[in-house]
């Protein structure tokens, strides 16, 4: 397994998984939940650059296996911030320079192979700043991606209320908080 920066042609194999693994209404799932971008917002956060990291784990077979997307506070402050965005903003943490980890993401058929903990470790080895942000679908919980990110020293900061992009749908969601300089 390699950990690159996504090109655009990772662009359509992203948006597979993505697919694979947007929560629905109703939906019991054992996996990471997300809400699934339209190609253009996909193609906007890969051409983000030094506000950015959109990274792709690839197989032997150059096979897109998973990804994570995340920005900095920068991006944050000229995008239109979400609810999760201004709760972090409005926090003490939010003061200071942080990055948000927005996606991350393994194709099903690749989960339980330490994919999304081999992105984090690439992600959190790779930016600078005080603090990094994820948000975990609550309802339904996701215990498997709590889990995940207390294993990186992720603890609960606050609840907040999303809305996906594409779908218009609003989700329960709790925003989770890691000190970069505590773990270095």
């Amino acid at each position: 397994m390699k950990i690159l920066t996504a090109e655009p042609s990772d662009l359509p194999s992203v948006m597979c998984v993505a697919g694979a693994l947007q929560l629905r209404p109703g939906q019991n799932s054992s996996g990471f939940l997300i809400s699934n971008f339209p190609q253009a917002k996909y193609e906007e956060l890969l051409g983000l650059k030094e506000h950015g990291r959109f990274l792709v784990a690839k197989t032997a077979e150059d096979q897109v296996s998973g990804f994570l997307i995340a920005y900095d506070r920068d991006y944050v402050l000229r995008a239109q911030p979400g609810a999760s965005e201004l709760g972090i903003l409005n926090r003490p943490q939010g003061r200071a320079a942080f990055w948000i980890v927005k996606q991350i993401a393994v194709d099903p058929a690749y989960q339980r192979m330490g994919i999304a903990r081999a992105l984090m470790q690439h992600l959190l080895a790779d930016v600078r700043g005080e603090y990094v942000f994820s948000s975990i679908v609550a309802k339904p919980q996701n215990l498997p991606s709590e889990e995940f990110h207390k294993s990186f020293g992720f603890a609960k900061l606050f609840d907040a209320v999303s809305r996906d992009v594409s779908s218009g749908v609003s989700y329960e969601n709790s925003v989770w908080c890691r000190s970069i300089s505590s773990h270095a």
